[in-house]
């Protein structure tokens, strides 16, 4: 297998490449090392993305006072220790991680790898206190020293609001939804947390992934354009427009679902659903101003328009059984709305303020 033009994205999506990051064998390991002999400029593409692969975002975790005294103390003697030379010809590798550090030794003398190893337990420790402090964990009830400062944006019914984060990255949000995050992104992640729908626009980093939460959902973004909509935390649609983004729960992470330009997946009933295709339109239509029906259930279009435009409807009678709306209306008024669609749903109505009283006409 020729991976000389692979780039992480391309290491990520690769199933026989995850099946080595998440459930390694000798087998497995072995084919890879040849690999990376083969391509040894691409260790870091390989580091990179295996990184995305066992950093999928748990938010179930929580770390005890005793384990985090344990971290460190096998951490220091991991930094103090010897590391013996091993005959290259009797090494069998075990899983990925050692696969990959004795690639690395092989062009770093001994003092440069020990050096790298303490980096790295000091960034792992960084890394893990870090993502404590991200999803609002405490240690045994002791909050940490320095306060966590969150930056919210929130868009009430009837109003959209488009803003650019920390990274450049930019986001539009539709009526009804919340956005936050950590101030000024600090820490090794991106990460936000919506309620509601919003579009994103990722600026990429590849050593830096972004990540949205949606109630139990995640979705991790490399470098990309996407709409998620998860008004009520037990539903999400994600719809992938440009780029690759990778779809997990937190109580899952092994059924993680990868998507490509054009293709969905939802989360309901506490699973994820097999991907597929989409139409762009209906699901970019409202961050052009566009209101977009498309045989659209009349109780759903109901609620698209009381969050649209701020209002509440109060129904008279109860609409016909499998009544379906269609129309595409750019910036119109509510009242021309209502106006167009009570011809073909055979309804009449009367704005009262912020209420809208509707009967449906019988047959």
């Amino acid at each position: 297998m020729d991976i000389s033009n692979w780039t992480v994205d391309d290491f990520v999506l690769n199933a026989e490449f995850r099946k080595w990051i998440l459930s390694p064998n000798a087998e497995i390991n072995l084919v890879w090392e040849k690999r990376i002999n083969a391509y040894p400029e691409k260790l870091r593409e390989i580091k990179l993305a295996r990184e995305l692969l066992v950093n999928f975002p748990n938010q179930g975790f929580v770390l005890s006072q005793r384990d985090k005294k344990s971290l460190w103390e096998r951490i220091d003697r991991s930094t103090h220790a010897i590391v013996p030379a091993i005959p290259e010809e009797k090494v069998i590798p075990l899983n990925s991680q050692s696969t990959i550090k004795r690639m690395e030794r092989k062009s770093e003398n001994p003092f440069r790898f020990s050096q790298g190893y303490k980096v790295a337990g000091i960034l792992l420790v960084s890394f893990v206190l870090s993502l404590l402090a991200t999803v609002f964990l405490r240690v045994e009830g002791i909050e940490t020293e320095t306060p966590i400062v969150f930056t919210e944006h929130t868009t009430r019914q009837g109003v959209k609001s488009t803003f650019t984060l920390p990274d450049s990255s930019t986001v539009m949000l539709n009526a009804g939804s919340r956005l936050y995050y950590q101030e000024n992104f600090s820490g090794e992640l991106r990460e936000v947390f919506l309620e509601g729908e919003g579009y994103f626009e990722v600026q990429k980093k590849l050593d830096r992934p972004f990540i949205v939460h949606t109630g139990p959902t995640s979705t991790t973004a490399l470098g990309t354009s996407f709409t998620i909509r998860a008004y009520d935390e037990s539903e999400t649609d994600v719809y992938l427009l440009s780029g690759k983004v990778i779809v997990s729960t937190k109580d899952r992470l092994d059924s993680a679902v990868f998507l490509s330009e054009g293709e969905t997946v939802s989360f309901k009933s506490g699973a994820l659903s097999g991907k597929k295709k989409f139409d762009q339109e209906p699901v970019t239509a409202w961050t052009k101003g566009v209101l977009l029906f498309d045989e659209t259930p009349i109780r759903d279009a109901i609620l698209v328009m009381e969050n649209w435009y701020g209002v509440k409807f109060r129904l008279e009678n109860d609409p016909p059984a499998n009544l379906q709306v269609s129309g595409k209306f750019e910036k119109e008024s509510l009242k021309n709305i209502l106006t167009g669609l009570g011809y073909s749903a055979r309804f009449e109505f009367e704005i009262l303020g912020d209420t809208i009283s509707v009967s449906f006409k019988k047959k």
